[in-house]
């Protein structure tokens, strides 16, 4: 068994909405996490932007980081939960970008507490980035991938996937 844990651009508006109603260690796993998002930020993440509930309060905003990456490690960490309820574990974890904080919390890497600090100061930092530019995926081989770099001054070689596999960043 595997666990994959995606980042942001898995999230959408009612994620978690029948698991919340179906499963109360799914729900309490979810309190848990917004109680500890409150003492850290003196807000509850649900109560100001209506996730997990029937009607999210800012559906404009659900795609930027500042709600998308606690709202999809909240629901990563209460499906890991939910899974050893049922007593299913991964014998294999991992994560991408902002799913790598899910991964690192199924592995044991780090407390509930502490992954949710490093979410709430990396979803702030990357909220600073909004509108600033764009990402591009690139399935091509590197001397391609050069090519547009010497030709596009504003691009940068942000991630490499696998030797054909690039993502491009700039505006």
């Amino acid at each position: 068994v595997a666990f994959v844990f995606g980042g942001q651009g898995s999230q959408y508006e009612k994620m978690g909405i029948e698991l919340m109603r179906d499963f109360p260690i799914f729900r309490k796993t979810i309190s848990r996490c917004d109680s500890i998002w409150n003492q850290l930020t003196g807000f509850s993440f649900i109560k100001k932007y209506g996730v997990f509930t029937e009607e999210i309060v800012t559906p404009e905003l659900f795609n930027d980081p500042i709600i998308a990456q606690p709202a999809i490690l909240f629901f990563q960490v209460a499906m890991v939960e939910l899974l050893k309820f049922f007593n299913v574990t991964a014998h294999t974890i991992v994560g991408h970008s902002a799913g790598e904080l899910g991964a690192f919390y199924a592995a044991g890497g780090i407390s509930l507490k502490d992954i949710i600090r490093v979410c709430y100061y990396r979803s702030i930092g990357q909220q600073k980035t909004v509108g600033l530019g764009n990402m591009l995926v690139i399935n091509d081989d590197i001397n391609k991938i050069t090519q547009y770099l010497e030709k596009y001054s504003n691009l940068e070689l942000a991630v490499i996937n696998s030797n054909k596999s690039f993502v491009l960043a700039g505006e």
